[in-house]
């Protein structure tokens, strides 16, 4: 060490920090003990109470009261600040001796800075450090933690046996091998990682096998930079952000009492330091935005903020109540109290016709008490009796009442139709818009959640898992909005980690959990994985034959699940051409149950009921009548499944073109200009089209494998669809006519689920003979229509009779039948 060096650094860079500290302390003792405000407010009423009884006329009995009352509340409110002030003042003295002491203590001593000055001097750089050490440091582990490595497996593998690298300055030490030392020179945690990652044999093996990029390697850099920084936020306490989070024993003095507002209203300003939302990245501007509303015209200001649901708009109150604070707003928002109404509870508490005045003395009390900002949840409650009640008038009135600052939170679909046209509200209300946060700041969100279920609950989480909740939670959470999604689906993957007592969250983890929530599989997980790779089969436990069209479809989706196929559009996209009763529906109706467990799952659109001028209105939905859709209600309300096309050619032309946005892009817009997600569906559309030219090409004996390649030529020649639609589809699928031995499987197959369905749901036990088949085969099968035709004749017969022996009593529970 160099004496003048230290001894340089403790009366200038030392001393400058010293005094800062010191400067924090004193304002503190001044916010706390709040003698500004005391002092200003000094001969003001105690807690702003006014006692004044107002009648028409002069009454000097009542005059001499208010007198006398207003007298003794001044009395008291200037004995109890008085009193305040003074322990302020006491308590600055104490201080202000004690920085005395310490300063001549500073002064005469600087031996006791020199522990400072190496921590200082040294940084968070590394000079020398064994690879093993570094593993075993807490920044060590976080970046295995966060890479999914575990410390036990890195010190048990073959690299770190024997003889163990250093990180040293230029040259090793006496005795060391060369070639075991890694010049770095003076490095942070940081850098050595990265530096190991790129190259250290064993990181690199597994980076490389578990598709970790650089870009990742970057974040979680970052991340544990953002990490590192708060911790040591938090452990200065002499930062002023700390000392003013302690609140403050004084302000209340002068200002009023709010037990009306407090009966229906959350106190955010004491809330946030619960920490029950989330960090707003990305936010400034909103924020700023917001602050610069409340304090307009002289600190009497009107907004609405407004946003869809679950982009973060309560969260956005909670972080102006953080700012106000810790004194990060303009002084005039300094020890404002941010209290918000719940609408609903309040709305309940009183008659329709006594809301407006309760209303507005709620709000008076407020505006008295000085010190108040109110935050309206559920506006639309109060600004239209469609929702509530009609409390417009309240509002445009506003000037003559003594109202303090008004924040409305409501949705964007309630303000689109409530204020938007109306410009008497655009005029008093200050708009604040909230867009969707990016996956960006989402991210980061993440981490800080990521960080707490480590601090509290010992979980970890790597990097990729937290990608794959982002990535998943885009992907099936569509009708959700950014962050939204993505906190639902990490509180939920964290909660069943919870349950499972795992300490660990990984990407297995998530999909499993993802997978639960939407009831369909995840692509990637095991359970998906050997579906698609035992499609074909699983199939034909439903479908006779028609191996060529199964084998087409199951490759196609094999290749779309995968992500070999283009993103952002359906699941699978399949045109089924061939004649009535193949399996075209059958086929999709077990796709629905075998890849999304249930046939619930299928939703069927028959395509010939939309023929007319008004099919796309019906479809889509009116925006002159607000009538919506119903094409786009069933897919919003089922986002999951298999959406099947009946006899798509029978659709106008008009109806087709706006299957190409969907079948291409993913979604479709409704006559409201709402996109409504079409990417986790399989689209399946059916056809009848060239059903005669499929027959006569197989009894030329032709080829069937070029089937597909020839029919496809057809239609297009014939313009049955156009080529930019047939190209939408993944695959163009014939189903060709069955054979007699086929059909004869197919009818097998429909007495096997007439016998499991009578026998679950009535305890009859019913047994079929072969001259059954062959008498179904004979006399229901008709080829124009297919396996219909034998379902009819199964229904029509077959099931009548056994319903008819039930009826009369000839059959119950136990019982057999033979047929």
């Amino acid at each position: 060490m160099q004496p003048m060096s230290f001894l340089k650094w403790h009366y200038t860079t030392s001393f400058r920090y010293f005094l800062y500290v010191l400067n924090n302390y004193f304002s503190f003792v001044l916010h706390y003990f709040s003698i500004p405000i005391l002092v200003k407010t000094l001969f003001w009423r105690f807690r702003r109470l006014d006692l004044t009884e107002k009648k028409p006329g002069l009454h000097i009995e009542i005059w001499f009261s208010n007198l006398v009352e207003n007298f003794i509340s001044r009395l008291i409110g200037f004995i109890a600040r008085s009193f305040i002030i003074l322990l302020g003042i006491f308590s600055l003295c104490a201080f202000l001796i004690a920085v005395f002491v310490l300063l001549i203590f500073y002064l005469l001593f600087p031996i006791a800075t020199l522990p400072f000055y190496y921590k200082a001097k040294k940084g968070d750089k590394i000079k020398s450090v064994t690879i093993k050490k570094l593993f075993n440091s807490s920044y060590g582990r976080f970046f295995l933690d966060k890479l999914g490595v575990s410390y036990e497996r890195i010190v048990r593998s073959r690299e770190m046996q024997g003889a163990t690298p250093l990180f040293v300055p230029h040259t090793p030490p006496e005795g060391t091998e060369v070639e075991r030392v890694i010049p770095l020179g003076p490095s942070s945690p940081s850098e050595i990682f990265l530096y190991l990652c790129e190259n250290w044999e064993p990181l690199k093996k597994y980076l490389k096998e578990n598709n970790i990029s650089k870009d990742d390697l970057n974040e979680i850099t970052l991340w544990y930079q953002k990490t590192h920084s708060f911790k040591e936020k938090i452990l200065r306490f002499w930062e002023m952000d700390n000392l003013l989070s302690r609140g403050s024993i004084g302000s209340i003095l002068s200002f009023g009492y709010t037990n009306f507002l407090d009966q229906y209203c959350l106190d955010v300003t004491a809330a946030y330091q619960k920490r029950s939302y989330y960090n707003l990245y990305g936010r400034k501007a909103q924020l700023k935005q917001l602050e610069e509303s409340l304090l307009q015209e002289g600190g009497k200001s009107f907004t609405i903020l407004t946003g869809v649901k679950g982009v973060g708009k309560h969260s956005l109150i909670y972080n102006l109540a953080e700012k106000i604070a810790l004194h990060h707003t303009p002084i005039k928002l300094r020890d404002k109290k941010v209290l918000m109404l719940n609408t609903e509870t309040f709305l309940s508490g009183y008659d329709k016709d006594a809301i407006p005045a309760k209303f507005i003395e709620m709000l008076e009390e407020g505006g008295r008490a000085g010190n108040v900002i109110v935050v309206v949840d559920a506006l639309e409650k109060l600004l239209s009796s469609k929702y509530g009640v009609d409390l417009f008038s309240v509002f445009t009135k506003a000037k003559s009442y003594d109202f303090p600052p008004i924040a409305g939170v409501m949705e964007i679909s309630y303000f689109n139709e409530i204020c938007a046209g109306n410009d008497i509200l655009n005029s008093i209300f200050s708009v604040v818009k909230i867009e969707e946060m990016t996956v960006e700041d989402s991210m980061k969100i993440l981490e800080d959640f990521a960080d707490a279920a480590f601090y509290k609950e010992k979980v970890i989480i790597s990097y990729k898992a937290l990608k794959l909740v982002v990535g998943l939670a885009n992907k099936f959470l569509v009708n959700e909005s950014k962050p939204e999604r993505f906190i639902a689906v990490f509180n939920r993957v964290l909660a069943d980690v919870g349950a499972k007592n795992y300490s660990i969250i990984n990407e297995n983890s998530v999909r499993e959990v993802v997978s639960k929530m939407v009831g369909v599989p995840v692509s990637g997980s095991e359970e998906e994985n050997k579906k698609l790779l035992d499609i074909e089969r699983l199939i034909h436990k439903r479908l006779i034959d028609q191996d060529l069209a199964i084998t087409a479809l199951s490759k196609a989706l094999r290749r779309v699940r995968t992500g070999v196929s283009a993103a952002k559009r359906p699941s699978g996209a399949f045109l089924f051409l061939g004649p009535t009763g193949v399996g075209k529906t059958e086929t999709a109706k077990a796709l629905a149950d075998i890849y999304f467990s249930s046939e619930k799952y299928l939703i069927r659109f028959d395509m010939a009921e939309y023929q007319g001028k008004d099919a796309l209105e019906r479809l889509l939905g009116s925006f002159e009548t607000g009538k919506p859709g119903v094409f786009a209600s069933a897919l919003k309300n089922n986002p999951f499944g298999v959406l099947l096309l009946d006899e798509i050619e029978k659709a106008t032309s008009d109806v087709l073109n706006t299957f190409l946005t969907i079948l291409d892009e993913g979604y479709i817009t409704d006559a409201f200009g709402n996109k409504i997600s079409a990417e986790n569906l399989i689209i399946i559309a059916t056809s009848n089209a060239g059903a005669e030219y499929i027959r006569t090409y197989l009894k030329e004996g032709n080829l069937a494998e070029k089937l597909s390649e020839e029919l496809t030529e057809f239609v297009l020649r014939n313009k049955i669809f156009s080529p930019e639609f047939i190209n939408r589809f993944d695959a163009v699928v014939v189903y060709k006519p069955l054979s007699n031995e086929e059909i004869a499987l197919v009818a097998g197959l429909m007495l096997e689920k007439l016998v499991k369905r009578v026998k679950e749901e009535k305890g009859v036990v019913v047994q079929y003979t072969s001259e059954l088949v062959d008498k179904i085969i004979k006399e229901g099968y008709d080829a124009v229509f297919g396996g219909r035709s034998v379902r009819r004749y199964i229904q029509d017969e077959v099931e009548d009779k056994i319903a008819k022996e039930i009826l009369e009593k000839n059959l119950k529970a136990g019982d057999e039948i033979r047929l």
